[in-house]
């Protein structure tokens, strides 16, 4: 078990495939997941309600 934040909705695989990113629509969230450590890399607070999706990807 991960600990994150509720209701997990849509999410996607970073372009290394290392990091899962899911949206946790009900509390403006985004939840990464190092997939390598099974652990919460990172909980991103955002402004409006995320939705990345399959679609996104991000490099940074």
């Amino acid at each position: 078990t991960i600990e994150s934040a509720k209701f997990l909705h849509d999410g996607g695989w970073d372009y290394s495939k290392r990091y899962f990113m899911v949206a946790a629509n009900a509390s403006n969230k985004v939840a990464a997941v190092d997939t390598k450590t099974g652990k919460l890399a990172a909980l991103v607070d955002t402004a409006k309600i995320p939705h990345p999706g399959r679609g996104a990807n991000f490099i940074h």
